[in-house]
């Protein structure tokens, strides 16, 4: 735990597990070592959260002086255990300036107002927790967020309900789009169907008229000429009925002009 590059691939590590568990995809809730489009830092991880907000964790967590505090104790090294537990509450504080001087908390990048310093390990967490309860109240000040494996889980699960409600929400917002568009649509339907309905009755009323007035008419008068044609001579029946055809010739033209209309 010494080394530096360790600590980071612990941390990396037990923090992708807890993210995976949780659900979260890689590229969709959460983007892994990518460097800021504003700045060169590259954040251990960036959440990414809904219109296009984000907030970034750093995961390399200072264990070598707790590592060797721990050891101390184990051999009964009292005097060095008290030191390594002093360097190990200075090596918070610097890590604390560490990360709000690397540009996680950047307005350019759309980032909120805080960044996570993840602790690996629930034991380290809970020493910190008895011992130095003042490290919390300057990473408060500072803006920096410490969170323990236990406490990224219901990070990581506020993370992926907003995303789900995000989700929803925009999906309602077409949903009801549509809705709108289908009632407009609709309504055009509707005036246009009974407008035709109107049109179809008006021509139904014509025909009806034709029907029971003009037929009526004409078969009366072909039966009036019909009665006064006995007796009459052969040529001027004929010419009477070629009076009678070319008159209904033209009663036909005019209903289907009718009709047309």
């Amino acid at each position: 735990m010494s080394n530096s590059r360790t600590r980071g691939q612990l941390g990396e590590k037990v923090a992708e597990d807890i993210l995976k568990a949780s659900g979260l995809i890689e590229g969709m809730h959460y983007l892994k070592n990518k460097k800021q489009e504003t700045h060169t830092t590259r954040p251990d991880f960036a959440f990414l959260l809904p219109d296009k907000f984000k907030v970034n964790m750093d995961v390399k967590f200072p264990f070598d002086n707790f590592a060797k505090m721990i050891e101390a104790e184990r051999l009964d090294e009292k005097d060095n255990a008290e030191l390594y537990k002093k360097q190990f509450h200075k090596d918070l504080k610097d890590k604390i300036t560490e990360v709000t001087t690397r540009e996680y908390i950047n307005p350019k990048e759309n980032t909120l107002e805080y960044v996570i310093l993840f602790i690996p390990n629930e034991g380290v967490s809970s020493f910190i927790h008895e011992n130095f309860p003042d490290i919390f109240d300057l990473a408060v000040e500072k803006k920096v967020v410490m969170s323990s494996p236990y406490q990224l889980f219901g990070f990581v699960s506020i993370i992926r309900q907003a995303f789900q409600n995000f989700y929803y929400e925009e999906k309602t917002k077409t949903i009801l789009s549509l809705i709108s568009e289908f009632s407009k649509r609709y309504n055009i339907f509707k005036g246009r169907f009974i407008d035709m309905k109107g049109r179809i009755e008006k021509v139904d009323d014509m025909y009806e008229d034709i029907a029971t007035k003009s037929f009526k008419m004409i078969d009366s008068t072909v039966k009036k000429i019909d009665k006064y044609k006995q007796g009459l001579p052969a040529s001027e029946i004929e010419a009477i009925d070629a009076s009678t055809k070319l008159l209904n010739s033209n009663e036909d033209t005019d209903v289907s002009e009718t009709e047309d209309e």
